[in-house]
């Protein structure tokens, strides 16, 4: 499973025959957001960042008592924690690697990619190896 932020694209095109399931986490009826890496705690930069997720967890639980849940989350941001369980097979994430760990990919996805392939590549080193070489991963 996958943790990211809904900003991510995954579109179903990547995927001939695997399913995504996408959820987005409330905990006791409370938003997850995911803390931004390019400020400090204390910065300004940071608390603007936390007053605008806790402005979005107000208006998302508002937009719940009138609206479908589809239609509540068009608010939420790129912050928000979402959790993406992706079933492939095989030969699907070794495109799913291929695109997603590549340097023209999404920072973001990319960075995640490159902390799964080894794992992939470990216990399928037949499989994947080839793509860790083909991404220039190999030392």
């Amino acid at each position: 499973m996958q943790i990211i932020s809904p900003g991510f694209e995954i579109p179903d095109q990547y995927f001939k025959e695997g399913h995504i399931l996408e959820q987005i986490e409330q905990c006791g009826g409370q938003m997850a957001f995911i803390k931004p890496c390019f400020s400090q705690e204390e910065s300004p930069e940071f608390g603007l960042w936390k007053q605008a997720m806790e402005e979005t967890e107000r208006l998302y639980l508002k937009l719940l008592e009138t609206s479908s849940h589809q239609a509540a989350r068009t608010v939420l941001p790129n912050s928000c924690k979402t959790e993406i369980m992706v079933h492939a097979t095989l030969e699907e994430w070794q495109h799913i690697f291929r695109l997603r760990a590549s340097p023209a990919a999404g920072p973001s996805m990319r960075e995640i990619k490159l902390m799964m392939l080894p794992e992939f590549e470990r216990l399928f080193p037949a499989i994947f190896h080839p793509v860790t070489e083909a991404l220039g991963l190999t030392s």
